[in-house]
């Protein structure tokens, strides 16, 4: 068949001219003839030729002029006929209903029908082309030998995978270029792509489109800026690539170094051989199970004649002892013990295990066997494999055979398995094994066995051994191996004296009777019921396959942390968490990063493996199969090299600086382990530890839902275990544990990770909040999928020793534990629900030390862009103001504003710029309006206790208009970071602007622009209206800020114009004036009341060119020390710490009356 369809391809054209030229001669129609031809041409059966007329005859292209000339076909071997004939269509159709080509046996349609009166000519109606066929054709973006490669059909031809992309490949996102890939081309674009056109067709009709990235590795916006003549090319950027940019040596993204001569193809050839490389290491592993029966070999036994055991007829030896389970239907036992009675080995004895589901068990064996001798073994109250060992206990043979029932055996098995262990001295033999399974399907598990290929997934029945008693008279099967003693036993015997495999079907299982007569109904099984947790087979490969002994004896290198990320289905996040750990530095360490392909599909093994070319301290490793979390973790280990191990999931961000203090940790010898602060995208805590509560169970993440500030008051904390989504340990005690236990799949191998690692030594786990980790939290496929198997194994081996310490912790934080409530109920057994702790504040408000919980809600999104936002920084110095009047203060970002645990705060403080806030009932609700007055509804406004204005003049309005009262609270600033001492004046930049642009051409900028002022710029989105010179950075750090005010010659402020409308100061008026800076702005209400002559206003260009112009610019400020003078003022009436003072008073009058309106009441 191999063959054949090798040559279906290789042959392609010339079928399909013969097809479509062929004429009628001497009789015969053209169409027939071609058929003939085509047959003879292919030396292939009549199916192949009806699959070769189906794919091509519709839509084949106009003969060529060989063809219209009456040339021979090049390989035809005759000419071509000088008519035309009818298209194929009606030929398909017939030979679908199962007509033969010829005259025997046709259609009365197929055969020449004579034209007579009233009879009309056959209709010639021709099929349609895909749609965009044409378009493909003359495409360089369609690669045949790529997707030959994907699709695993080598020889295609152009045309023919056109075809087959266009009406199948496109619809399976097949994708047709090694730089195409279509999930990334609509992620990029923002907008699905059209649903009845295929991808690249979409994207080759569609010029909006081209602008796209069409694949992770291929930096479309790069390759645009570095070769603009590329935006010109009729099929986007990627054809220019493809077309010439390869052959040229120019770059397709920051990393690929260009070697036209050894990869002409350039980035395409490097994904290409990437594939090629993953599909040869793929291969060598292999499913266990398959629809074709590959690796049998049913010539092998008449090639070995002599395969018959060696036989001692007085001893009645070699004896075979076949051990099988009663199992839950006598009629199937009963069948299947009869197959034994046929096999034709000299001598076997039968022990079988009475379950105990059936009665009668002796007298249906003596019905089936015809009396004979048979050794029963009771199971009782004994695990499956507790039975098996007394049975293997009562072998007497030279050899032991598993049956299962529903099992059937070939007549000759036991004298074949056995006579082939005789002949090559091993330890046993294993067969072939056919599985009837489900809707007729037959599949073969027919492969030579390795440990090697266990380890990539093969998971081989025992039924298909026949082993020497000896290999079992040591050890038995493993009994604390509940699910996977059988698979112990076969590695054991791989790995030692080894078994013969006999390429043929031994042993076939109807699946339907097995699953029938073997699986017990859940009410007969045990809680939790291990014989059906199929991750016991994950945990003998950790212990078996994976070599601990070498990572045991293998020196770490001083000062290395090595960093594992396992992977599986997801390479968009785990590229970005790769990049921010290498951005983010190692500080005095050096780091490796090991990243674990966990059996990802061939595009995300690709681009995975593109960052170890990008990262010098990136390695790759790829695995065919899915280990899950704790086995994958293992067997990434053993290629690191750090003396401390930090596992970090895939869907993590971590921060600049989060490396060091972790590792740090275990500087103290009785820190067994340390954990960064997971938290939320919005901000909130993920995980600051683990917490057990007090009732027994499952534990839970302590501090989920609370604001970050909360986990500064849990350092120090001694936790009993952690989270691994970012968790360190020392690689020596995590070696001789083993890792984590893969009996977890996906789910609390972690904490039982730490409880093992306690339970060795004395010691305690620690918390690292300065090292912070964004967790985006479950977004592997088929994550949960073993939730309930894990919490059961846990509860079931920990439920008496986890220590109860939730009610400690949360105290430690000023929480209290009122009670333990199930609110997710994933189980009817509520043992595997998790208690959630109900919390209350401890620390409440008390006489006399007023102490209350602040939630400053920071308009501010969350996140690295939060960090450019003034806002942020507002709400931080804000906050250290209020704790250093002894308050507890949490900031929640905009994601944020209403957090789970925001029920514990005893005020809420809105900074109202963009974003409205709606306030809840139950807390202080102060809202403070610092910008964007036009922003805030009548109704907003109206809603909270007490609304404060950063203006002296929209309060009026607001009271006036909408009969709201409001009290004036301007902007402040921080002294501590805002003073004349951080700089001398005239040091720095001639002219100095902090902001981005907001995407338009700021008047006060455009203003020292338009004058020739020699402007520095630090923001963001400048780049379309200031010459690239001015603009000095992206962004100017916070504490640096003070000192770049005080040092500048000058500093230019604006405001949004609602803002200079209704009376509001910006707060860089109030930072630049507190530094003693010299401040041009535009103009604002009550502004020299306020900052006397350290502002000057200016309206226009013309006023900034007449400051600059002056040659003493002290005349228009102010000396210095009288800009001083004004910033000590500024420092005294409106600092954070003034501000904090009102607010303070503010709360604390408020909450007084609440209680007196709740006494009241």
């Amino acid at each position: 068949m191999r063959h054949g369809h090798t040559a279906a391809h290789d042959h392609e054209d010339v079928g399909r001219g013969l097809i479509m030229s062929g004429k009628q001669e001497n009789g015969v129609t053209g169409r027939s003839r071609a058929r003939r031809v085509v047959r003879r041409a292919l030396g292939a059966s009549r199916r192949a030729v009806r699959r070769l007329v189906r794919i091509e005859a519709p839509t084949s292209p106009p003969p060529t002029r060989r063809q219209r000339s009456g040339e021979a076909a090049p390989g035809s071997g005759r000419k071509a006929g000088k008519g035309k004939g009818r298209a194929a269509g009606g030929q398909q159709a017939r030979q679908r209903a199962g007509q033969g080509p010829g005259k025997k046996g046709a259609s009365r349609a197929a055969q020449p029908r004579k034209k007579g009166p009233g009879r009309k000519a056959p209709s010639k109606k021709k099929a349609s082309a895909p749609q965009g066929l044409e378009v493909l054709r003359d495409s360089v973006l369609f690669d045949p030998e790529w997707y030959s490669l994907v699709t695993n059909r080598p020889n295609m031809g152009r045309n023919r995978a056109i075809r087959h992309y266009l009406t199948i490949g496109a619809a399976n996102g097949v994708p047709p270029h090694p730089l195409f890939h279509p999930g990334h081309l609509t992620e990029e674009a923002d907008r699905p792509l059209p649903a009845d056109v295929a991808p690249l067709v979409a994207y080759l009709q569609d010029a909006d489109l081209r602008s796209a990235s069409t694949h992770p590795l291929f930096d479309t916006s790069r390759y645009l800026r570095d070769n603009p003549a590329a935006g010109r090319h009729p099929q986007g950027p990627l054809a220019h690539y493809v077309e010439f940019g390869a052959r040229q040596g120019l770059a397709p993204n920051a990393w690929y170094r260009p070697r036209p001569t050894e990869e002409p193809e350039g980035l395409a050839g490097w994904v290409k051989d990437r594939k090629r490389a993953l599909g040869e290491a793929h291969r060598s592993g292999g499913a266990e199970w398959r629809a074709q029966p590959s690796g049998l070999a049913e010539d092998f036994v008449a090639n070995r004649p002599n395969l018959a055991p060696a036989i001692d007829h007085k001893a009645a030896r070699p004896l075979v002892s076949v051990i099988a389970f009663s199992g839950l239907e006598a009629p199937t036992l009963k069948e299947t013990l009869q197959g034994v009675a046929l096999q034709t080995v000299n001598a076997w004895q039968l022990i079988v295990v009475d379950q105990g589901h059936f009665a009668g068990l002796r007298s249906l064996v003596d019905d089936a066997l015809g009396g004979a001798s048979v050794t029963l073994v009771e199971q009782g109250g004994r695990s499956q494999v507790e039975a098996m060992n007394l049975a293997i206990a009562a072998c007497e043979g030279d050899f032991v055979a598993w049956l299962a029932s529903g099992d059937t055996w070939d007549a000759n098995r036991l004298r074949r398995t056995t006579a082939l262990a005789q002949q090559d001295g091993t330890g046993g033999t294993y067969d072939g094994m056919r599985r009837l399974a489900a809707e007729g399907q037959v599949l073969y598990a027919a492969r030579e066995l390795t440990p090697e290929r266990i380890l990539s997934g093969q998971r081989p029945d025992l039924t298909r051994f026949v082993l020497r008693r000896s290999v079992l008279a040591e050890d038995g099967l493993d009994e604390d191996l509940p699910a996977a003693s059988e698979l112990d036993l076969v590695i054991r015997t791989l790995r030692g004296p080894g078994a013969s495999y006999l390429p043929t079907v031994g042993v076939t299982r109807d699946d339907a009777k097995h699953f029938k007569a073997n699986r017990l109904p859940p009410r007969f099984r045990p809680w939790p019921d291990h014989e059906y947790i199929r991750t016991w087979g994950d945990v003998v490969v950790n212990e078996r396959l994976v070599p601990w002994e070498d990572l045991e004896a293998a020196p770490p290198e001083p000062g290395l942390v090595t960093v594992v990320i396992p992977t599986y289905a997801d390479s968009r996040m785990t590229v970005q968490s790769v990049r921010s750990v290498c951005r983010a530095g190692a500080g005095q360490y050096r780091l490796q990063v090991v990243v674990w392909d966990n059996g990802c599909g061939y595009a995300d093994s690709i681009v995975l493996a593109a960052l170890a070319e990008q990262y010098p301290e990136v390695e790759v490793h790829h695995s065919r199969v899915n280990h899950g979390f704790g086995l994958g973790n293992n067997l990434a280990a053993q290629h690191a090299r750090g003396e401390h191990l930090v596992f970090l999931n895939n869907d993590t961000q971590v921060e600049p600086g989060w490396l060091a203090p972790l590792v740090d940790g275990l500087a103290e010898p009785d820190v067994l382990g340390t954990q960064s602060l997971l938290l939320f995208a919005d901000g909130t805590i993920q995980s600051a530890g683990v917490a057990f509560p007090a009732t027994g169970g499952l534990p839970h993440e302590f501090l989920r839902g609370f604001a970050a500030e909360e986990a500064e008051r849990a350092e120090g904390l001694r936790f009993s275990a952690l989270t691994g989504a970012a968790l360190c340990v020392r690689r020596s005690e995590f070696s001789a544990i083993g890792g984590f236990d893969p009996v977890f799949r996906n789910g609390m191998e972690d904490v039982d990770l730490c409880l093992r690692i306690a339970a060795g030594r004395h010691g305690a786990f620690r918390v690292v909040p300065r090292s912070r980790v964004v967790h985006l939290e479950s977004q592997t496929p088929g994550r949960f999928a073993a939730s309930i198997s894990n919490r059961a194994v846990f509860v079931d081996r920990w439920s008496t020793e986890a220590p109860r310490d939730d009610r400690d912790l949360w105290a430690s934080v000023g929480i209290a534990v009122t009670g333990h409530q199930i609110r997710n109920v994933v189980a009817d057994d509520r043992r595997l629900c998790q208690p959630t702790p109900l919390l209350a504040r401890a620390d409440s408000i008390v006489e006399g030390s007023p102490r209350l919980r602040w939630a400053i809600k920071n308009p501010a999104p969350a996140g690295f862009e939060g960090e450019h936002w003034g806002d942020t920084h507002f709400a931080r110095n804000l906050a250290e103001a209020l704790r250093s009047l002894g308050q507890q203060v949490v900031i929640d970002a905009r994601q944020a504003w209403h957090r789970e645990s925001g029920y514990l705060d005893d005020v809420t403080l809105a900074l109202r710029g963009l974003t409205p806030f709606r306030p809840a009932f139950g807390q202080v609700n102060i809202g403070w309006m610092i910008s964007h007055p036009e922003m805030m509804s009548r109704t907003e406004a109206a809603s909270y206790d007490r609304l404060f204005v950063a203006s002296l003049s929209y309060p009026r309005w607001l009271r006036d208009e909408w009969g709201i009262s409001a009290t004036p609270l301007l902007q402040a600033t921080d002294p501590e970071r805002f003073n004349p001492s951080r700089g001398m004046p005239d040091t720095g930049h001639q002219m100095l602007f902090v902001g981005g642009s907001r995407r338009q051409f700021r008047p006060v900028v455009r203003y020292a622009v338009e004058a020739g002022a020699p402007l520095a710029i630090y923001g963001s989105e400048w780049e379309p209206f200031v010459p690239s010179a001015m603009i000095r950075g992206q962004f100017l750090a916070n504490e640096n800020l003070g000192g770049a005010y005080r040092s500048a010659s000058l500093v230019l402020n604006d405001h949004w114009q609602s803002m200079r409308d209704e009376g509001f100061f910006s707060n860089r008026l109030f930072d630049a004036v507190a530094s003693g800076a010299r401040v041009i702005s535009d103009d604002v209400e009550g502004m020299a009341e306020i900052f006397g002559r350290s502002v000057a206003v200016v309206h226009s260009s013309a006023d900034l060119a007449r400051i600059l112009g002056s040659t003493d610019l002290d005349a228009v400020f102010g000396s210095d020390e009288e800009r001083i003078s004004v910033a000590e003022q500024v420092a005294k009436e409106h600092s954070f710490l003034a501000r904090a003072q009102t607010l303070l008073e503010t709360a604390l009058d408020l909450r007084a009356w609440q209680r007196d309106q709740r006494g009241g009441s």
